[in-house]
């Protein structure tokens, strides 16, 4: 009787919301207008090519416009001035999809833009506006940069809107995987949303490929449940979190990160596994994900090792199964929202 009500309430604890959101996706080849990213691309998605000089109306990688706050659609330009890089040879010439996703596209990713800080006075930045943008709708903006270069350079980018600013910094030397992305961004009252970098490290600045997402701020739509086993047996927690790339996680036990060993693997993905269990892996797990500029912890839930040849759960680990158990269980529970 106790073990189901034990198992009923660490459910119960770990209830699993869920939610979807259907966004729309833009995405900007910032290299030079020499070398643009034909539309459609091999996956079959449109791209916006972008030009010094010029604002101009961004399309979907459906190819529609919307998202804006008027049906002509999202404005976007430069704002301070903009260098670009040769057309082939300087930026990320053989993008890998597994690492880059949708954003994997040579012409895109083997070029670039970039300002160079002269070291006087302030430090020089490019800057990009997105205009005509909907107050009622969240953006999230990723950013890749990527530089063949033999010295350590590093890009920080500021997204500024209607609720404050943000940064992300990424290394830029060689990059072939890492991403600057910033969700959860509202625009102005005038509908205008302010993307900046500046260099860190190296004097350059850059820019090869951005994506400005609609209704797709960082969320995890399936939580972790929580999870009973015997002395021996496997706990295993997993939770999805959107979107997947350019986002880090780590799992957590009772607050403090766990590491890959002999027994915990996935300690960094989105499942968790620990196998064998032991005693002492009887604890409150959450999962936080890092996207740069924002980020986010799960729900937390119980896991439950049984130790007891009754199958009594030993909660606090002390080799004996008795009443302080359940007074442990029960401040476990009270603490994740029982």
């Amino acid at each position: 009787m106790l073990i189901r009500e034990v198992q009923s309430l660490v459910a119960a604890a770990a209830i699993a919301a869920s939610a979807t959101v259907d966004a729309q996706t833009f995405l900007i080849d910032m290299g030079p207008s020499s070398n643009p990213t034909a539309s459609p691309d091999v996956n079959g998605n449109q791209w916006n090519s972008f030009a010094p000089g010029q604002f101009f109306r961004l399309r979907d990688t459906g190819g529609a416009t919307s998202a804006g706050a008027t049906p002509v659609g999202i404005g976007f330009g430069a704002t301070t001035p903009v260098g670009q890089s040769p057309a082939t040879g300087e930026g990320l010439a053989s993008p890998d999809q597994a690492l880059l996703g949708d954003l994997a596209i040579q012409s895109a990713t083997e070029d670039f833009v970039f300002r160079s800080d002269d070291g006087v006075g302030a430090p020089e930045n490019l800057r990009f506006e997105f205009s005509n943008l909907d107050q009622s709708l969240v953006y999230t903006i990723r950013v890749f940069a990527s530089r063949v270069a033999g010295n350590v350079r590093e890009t920080e980018y500021t997204v500024s809107g209607g609720n404050g600013s943000q940064s992300a910094s990424i290394p830029t030397s060689n990059n072939t995987q890492d991403f600057a992305i910033i969700g959860g961004v509202t625009p102005t009252a005038a509908g205008v949303i302010v993307l900046d970098a500046i260099a860190l490290q190296g004097g350059f600045c850059y820019m090869n490929v951005v994506e400005l997402s609609v209704g797709q701020a960082l969320e995890i739509p399936a939580q972790p449940v929580g999870t009973i086993t015997d002395a021996g047996g496997e706990l295993s927690f997993s939770a999805t979190v959107t979107p997947a790339m350019g986002v880090s996680l780590q799992w957590e036990r009772d607050g403090v990160p766990l590491v890959d060993d002999g027994r915990i693997a996935g300690a960094t993905s989105d499942t968790l596994t620990i196998d064998p269990a032991e005693l002492g892996d009887v604890g409150v797990y959450r999962l936080v994900a890092d996207g740069g500029g924002s980020s986010l912890i799960s729900d937390e839930v119980v896991g439950v090792v049984r130790a007891s040849p009754l199958g009594l759960p030993d909660f606090n680990a002390d080799g004996t199964v008795d009443f302080f158990d359940v007074l442990a269980f029960l401040r476990a529970f009270d603490a994740v929202g029982g």
